[in-house]
Order: C-alpha cells, then sequence, then structure tokens
C-alpha cells in the first residue's frame, strides 16, 4: 500500500533557502515579554496554568525569551514554584542566564505584566506571528522542492495542506483524529498476526478486575473516563482503593498516580494492608496489634513497594492535576495509566467557585476531558451525591440513585463513559426498618452498585446491579454471582 509521506519528511530533505540578510521576521517583544511577565506574577492563577499548556519556546523569536520560557516550563513540568528567584535559579543551572541578560532582565519583565484575564488574548496574538513565521520558512522550503522533479507534486501538495491545517489553534491544541486513523489502528488490532499478547502494553487492552459481573459491566480501558459518586461514609474510597490494588497486583504494566484529597498515602497503605491480614487500619495506626502480626505488615508492606503509584494530598486544582498527570505519564511510556481524583468537593478550584457550584464542576469536568485527550488515560473521579438525596425524604432515590441525582450540572452527565453510584443500606434507619430477620442481616452486609455503563440518556430507567457482600472496616469486598433475590430466598 502506498503510504503519503508526511510533510515533516518531505521538508526534511529540502534545501531550505536563505532568508534575504538584515530581514527581520515578524514577532512582537512587547507580547512576548507581557506574556513571560505575567506568568511569573501569576503563576497560580487558572488561566496561566491553561496557557502553560500550550506555550512552547518555539513560539517565542527573541533567543532570551525562548531561554526563559524554557525554564519556566522545566519548573512548572516539575511542579515547582515560578517565580523571579526560581526562574533566575533555573535559569543558572541551564547554564543561560548570560544569554538571557542576566537577573535584572528577568525581574524587569514583571514590570509588562497584564491581568491574567487576557492572556489568552495575548497569547493568540502571539500565535499569530509564530504562524506567520512558519508560513515563511514553509514557502521556502515548498519552493525548493517544487523546482526538484523527482518529488511528486501531489503528494508534496497534500503534505503541505495538512501541514497548514495543523498550524490552525484547534488543531494545535485539540485531540482530533481522522476516520481513517481510528479504522487503521482497529485493522491492526483485530486483523494483524500478531497476537494481543504480544502487545499487551502498547495497544489497547481491557483490564480486569476478578470480580465477573463488574468486569462485564464496567470498562476498565485506556480513554475512559469513570465516575464514581455516592454519600458520604458510604465506602468510596475504600472501594476505589479495593480495585487499584486488584488491577495492580494482577498486572505489572499499572501505573496510578493518585490524588488522595480524603485520605493520605499512609492511611492507602493501611487500607492495604486490613484487607490483607484482617486487622483494622486504625488499630495499625495505633500500633494495637500482637507481635505474630509483624511478619504479616512487613512481607504485605514489601509487596506494596512494589506499586508504581505516585500519591497527592496537597491542595491541587484540577488543571494542575491534569498537568502533573500528563507529565506522570510521560515520564513513564508503554504503559497502563490511570489516574484517581479523590474527591471532587475537595479540590483547589473551589476557592475560585465559592459561590458557583455548578460552574466548578463544568470547569472541573473540562479539565478531566482535557486531561483525557493528552494522556489516553484512564481518569476515575470521586463524587458526593447531593444533600436532598440523603435525607428521609430521599430514600427510594437513595437506594436505587439515577445519574440526574449527582450534584452538579451537564458537564457531569455528559463526559463520563461510565458512571457507577454506589450506596450501602444500612445508611438508611428507616429503610432497614422495612426488613426483618434474614433479610435484615443480608441487606446490613450488602453493598450496591447501580453502574450506568455508557449512560447518556437521563431518562433511561436501566440499571446494571452489582451487589457485594462487604465489610468497610477491613476493606473487604466479595462480589455476589446471584441476585439479591435469589439469595434472599435460599437464606
Amino acid at each position: 500500500m502506498h503510504k503519503k509521506p508526511q510533510w515533516r519528511e518531505i521538508k526534511a530533505e529540502s534545501k531550505i533557502s536563505s532568508l534575504p540578510l538584515n530581514q527581520v521576521l515578524p514577532h512582537s517583544p512587547e507580547i512576548e515579554a507581557a506574556l513571560i511577565g505575567t506568568i511569573m506574577s501569576f503563576p497560580e492563577d487558572p488561566v496561566t496554568k491553561d496557557i502553560l499548556t500550550k506555550l512552547v519556546p518555539e513560539q517565542m523569536y527573541l533567543e532570551k525569551h525562548k531561554l526563559i520560557l524554557h525554564a519556566i516550563i522545566s519548573l512548572h513540568s516539575r511542579s515547582k514554584p515560578i517565580d523571579i528567584l526560581t526562574v533566575t535559579e533555573q535559569c543558572r543551572e541551564d547554564g543561560v542566564l548570560e544569554k538571557v541578560e542576566g537577573a535584572y532582565y528577568i525581574s524587569m519583565l514583571t514590570d509588562r505584566v497584564c491581568h491574567p484575564y487576557n492572556l489568552d488574548y495575548h497569547f493568540k496574538i502571539l500565535y499569530q506571528f509564530y504562524v506567520r513565521r512558519k508560513l515563511i520558512e514553509c514557502s521556502l522550503s515548498v519552493a525548493a522542492l517544487a523546482q526538484d522533479d523527482t518529488k511528486d507534486m501531489f503528494d508534496l501538495l497534500d503534505g503541505y495542506m495538512d501541514f497548514l491545517e495543523s498550524l490552525t489553534l484547534a488543531k494545535a491544541f485539540m485531540a482530533t483524529r481522522k476516520a481513517a486513523k481510528v479504522a487503521d489502528e482497529l485493522i491492526q488490532e483485530y486483523c494483524s498476526t500478531t497476537s494481543l499478547e504480544d502487545n499487551a502494553i502498547t495497544r489497547d487492552r481491557v483490564y480486569k478486575t476478578g470480580h465477573s459481573r463488574f468486569d462485564q459491566v464496567v470498562t476498565i480501558c485506556k480513554d475512559k473516563i469513570i465516575l464514581l459518586a455516592g454519600g458520604a461514609k458510604h465506602g468510596k474510597s475504600k472501594l476505589v482503593s479495593h480495585f487499584m490494588f486488584e488491577l495492580l497486583e494482577r498486572y505489572k504494566d499499572i501505573s496510578v498516580f493518585w490524588v488522595t484529597l480524603e485520605d493520605n498515602e499512609k492511611d492507602i497503605l493501611r487500607s492495604f494492608l486490613s484487607s490483607k491480614i484482617l486487622i483494622k487500619p486504625k488499630w495499625i495506626r495505633e500500633k494495637q496489634f500482637s507481635e505474630p502480626f509483624k511478619p504479616a505488615i512487613k512481607a504485605w508492606s514489601e509487596v506494596f513497594k512494589e506499586f508504581d503509584i505516585e500519591f497527592r494530598d496537597q491542595t491541587i486544582s484540577s488543571m494542575e492535576i491534569a498537568n502533573s498527570f500528563a507529565q506522570f505519564c510521560l515520564a513513564r511510556k508503554n504503559r497502563f495509566h490511570i489516574l484517581v481524583v479523590d474527591n471532587v468537593m475537595s479540590l483547589k478550584d473551589r476557592e475560585k467557585f465559592q459561590h458557583d457550584l455548578n460552574g466548578m464542576y463544568d470547569y472541573v469536568m473540562h479539565n478531566m476531558l482535557i486531561c483525557r485527550q493528552k494522556t489516553h488515560g484512564l481518569i476515575w473521579i470521586l463524587h458526593h451525591y447531593n444533600d436532598a438525596q440523603q435525607d428521609e425524604k430521599g430514600i427510594n432515590k437513595g437506594y436505587r440513585p439515577r445519574l440526574q441525582d449527582i450534584k452538579g450540572t451537564e458537564a457531569f452527565r455528559r463526559v463520563p463513559n461510565q458512571v457507577l453510584m454506589i450506596n450501602n443500606p444500612s445508611k438508611y434507619k428507616d429503610l432497614m426498618n422495612q426488613y426483618q430477620g434474614d433479610r435484615r442481616e443480608i441487606l446490613k452486609n450488602m453493598f450496591i452498585i447501580d453502574a450506568g455503563a455508557n449512560r447518556e440518556d437521563d431518562d433511561s430507567d436501566e440499571v446494571a446491579l452489582i451487589h457485594y457482600f462487604c465489610s468497610l472496616d477491613f476493606t473487604l469486598f466479595k462480589e455476589i454471582e446471584v441476585s439479591e433475590q435469589e439469595i434472599i430466598n435460599q437464606v
């Protein structure tokens, strides 16, 4: 099959004509200085962090601005503070401080700041100058290639048009893929003579938790957003940690970036140990266990050490999460990446949306969508039900919740690929009082998931209930393969 060469491949073969002497390419030193100065002055602003995901040194024209921006991006990628001192020190470490005219010039840039809300407007101006320079460069390349009789001009024209299209803002910063590319990948995946297991890490792959009903309903694979919603103290964090450790033990190519805004990393470790040696996490924390348990604690702690997990338990925004997860994935190529956010209500974004929580939910889910597009990872988000769902009048909804009962706006219903809504009926005393004897004991230990798999229609009454016998004290979940009614009948 004839493969159309990419523009960058064609261009690499050409001899680019030189510009006339002393000709200055289009640029704006003022815009460049204002952008850098504003970033250093307002590094924590959400708009600034969004712009940093788009800026690359090549977009600057002046060499000193390229070097300073490179230092800023380096600091940002490592979640380091960005200010005059840190940028100066980074330039010194890079060996370019003299090339950027020293610490004095870096400090002077902070005198040329604009309001962060105007950053996006100024970036678009900067990007237009960058596109103008690229067009001049590419036009010179085309002129050289057009004189070469050995080149296929239709390939050259197609490649050139694709390159021009890639320079538009929409193409440059949105994850878009052509149907032909998607079809080629599917053909390669299902029709190739190479087995799936031979390329299990590099290809899309469905991962199993070991719970047959759960795995049947919920898809654990790349490019997914799973929203896990439930009431406070219903066991959302413990359920997610259970699934994460099941996956980490079953597969060796999984890496997890865990934003632990509810529990810290030691709490998660204690929860893991509790499920293995049946000691309550509180007992482990307070060292209320006998000597014979120590070898088991040490052995399972060694297992935990082998897991590729990075925890983040500081106050963080959704944009910071997206950027940090992107760097996390970049450092771990050819692996299955999972992001856990526990939970949305604790994100730093809430500070900027104190009087508009619905706006915050939209903003968070927008950033998670961008994060999925950039990383192609699995994103698992935890979220609370609304308050009305947990009072006495909301018992029926609380027991069999529906997607529209979740806090938030259209973004929370639209973005996730899969929605899991959980509930432990023992939370509801009035509901429990409807049952007596063995049926009551069963419900007391029942953990129910209403899995709205790929649910897009709010009017749909379809549910896919998954039942577990559970012990939240020890983070234990045993999937029940038969229905609740069948169990009751058996009892």
